[in-house]
């Protein structure tokens, strides 16, 4: 299963300039659900990224790709550039999954963009009604990874999840 694993990887790195947007996200969503390419480097699927995401038609994919470069682990200054800049001029299609999905992917690799934490602060506070109990969660982790305090966007979350606290599965509740 490793080896197959391995293999489709390579496979994909080998054909990744041929991919357009949609192909691109798949793939990464693919390989960081294998978790075949984990790695923190520059190179592989994100190499020729930049080039690719002004192709994107939604922000889902856009967030969808951000999402799995995190789960890799892929830092790439370029790449990371590319999709904050995606991102902030998209910001009002993204919907509450999109947004804490997004900052989550920043968090995690630890990547602050504070233009772009603005912006998604911004537009999760306009939209802080559609969140679920994830969303809230991965929101408020992925701006306090980033230390980034902003006062009406936690206060938003706070009382947000205290209007959906009944509805919240134990996991929630420990999010």
């Amino acid at each position: 299963r490793r080896l197959l694993l391995e293999k489709f990887g390579k496979a994909t790195q080998a054909r990744i300039a041929g991919f357009d947007a949609q192909g691109l996200s798949t793939a990464a969503r693919r390989c960081a659900a294998a978790a075949s390419l984990r790695r923190r480097a520059t190179g592989g699927p994100g190499e020729q990224c930049p080039l690719k995401l002004s192709s994107f038609d939604a922000a889902r994919g856009l967030a969808n790709t951000a999402w799995a470069f995190a789960k890799l682990s892929v830092v790439n200054a370029p790449l990371r550039e590319s999709m904050s800049s995606c991102a902030m001029a998209m910001i009002t299609e993204f919907g509450a999954q999109g947004l804490a999905n997004f900052v989550w992917s920043y968090a995690t690799v630890e990547w602050l963009d504070s233009p772009l934490l603005e912006v998604i602060a911004a537009a999760s506070r306009a939209n802080i009604a559609d969140f679920e109990q994830q969303n809230l969660a991965n929101t408020s982790w992925a701006f306090a990874r980033c230390e980034w305090n902003d006062g009406p966007l936690l206060d938003a979350i706070a009382e947000e999840a205290v209007i959906k606290m009944k509805d919240f599965q134990r996991q929630g509740l420990a999010n």
